[in-house]
């Protein structure tokens, strides 16, 4: 499979929160393409912006994911991990000054000998490509979606939109307890994988990036018009694209 992955700083910021891991750490206005026979975790932490330490907490976090993530097994295991590996991030964060409830949100892929398994927490995104339609294939763990999906369509036009109730980190060890983790694509894996942070898709229509995504174009030039049509739609914020290509 082809992995392509472009990390670009938000307007106006002077550290970039964003950071995207193939097996190493992508972050802070960089890109790569890589063609990988195999990997074990592919995915996208968006650092929150509204506590100290997003940066530091993106990257701490996909770091030891990368150096540990091999040794999973099933699904309990997998959790037990990924639970491991934010009591790891709570205590490296109780250390620094300041930044004790710094978080992090994760979306991603884990491949395992015989299983792919979903990875999410928090409001960073992973579509998958059905023909020439993107599938959403995450909920965001925000306050508007889960009223959204209560039926409480006026108090969720009221709330801030950006809040999230799913992250790592963040001082307490509550916060990813709504970590989601299953099994996908056992069938076949999808001709395309998309994973964006929010600085993306809340500026991208899904039909603009079904546009984008279905261009005869290589992926390098599809995750820099995402990036780039995210800008000139306004968005202020960091802004990473991540796209996993099935080998023909």
């Amino acid at each position: 499979m082809k992995i392509t992955i472009s990390v670009k700083r938000g307007i106006h910021k002077i550290t970039c929160d964003d950071s995207a891991a193939v097996d190493n750490i992508i972050c802070n206005d960089n890109k790569c393409s890589v063609d990988k026979g195999e990997c074990y975790f592919v995915g996208v932490a968006d650092g929150v912006g509204g506590n100290a330490g997003g940066k530091e907490a993106s990257l701490y976090l996909l770091e030891q994911i990368c150096e540990s993530a091999h040794n999973t097994g099933d699904i309990e295991d997998v959790r037990c991990f990924f639970e491991e590996m934010n009591g790891k991030l709570l205590t490296y964060a109780d250390s620094l000054k300041d930044k004790k409830e710094m978080a992090t949100t994760l979306t991603g892929l884990l491949f395992t000998n015989n299983t792919i398994y979903l990875i999410q927490s928090g409001n960073t995104r992973l579509y998958s490509l059905q023909g020439n339609y993107l599938k959403q294939m995450t909920v965001d763990q925000t306050t508007y979606q889960r009223l959204i999906c209560r039926g409480d369509f006026e108090v969720a036009e009221c709330c801030n939109k950006n809040e999230i109730y799913g992250c790592f980190g963040g001082g307490d060890e509550k916060f990813v307890k709504s970590l989601r983790i299953e099994s996908v694509f056992q069938d076949s894996f999808p001709r395309v994988v998309l994973i964006t942070s929010d600085g993306v898709h809340e500026y991208v229509s899904i039909d603009d990036m079904e546009d984008i995504i279905n261009a005869e174009i290589e992926d390098t030039e599809i995750a820099e018009s995402l990036v780039c049509l995210a800008e000139k739609n306004g968005s202020p914020d960091d802004k990473t694209v991540l796209i996993i290509r099935k080998d023909c």
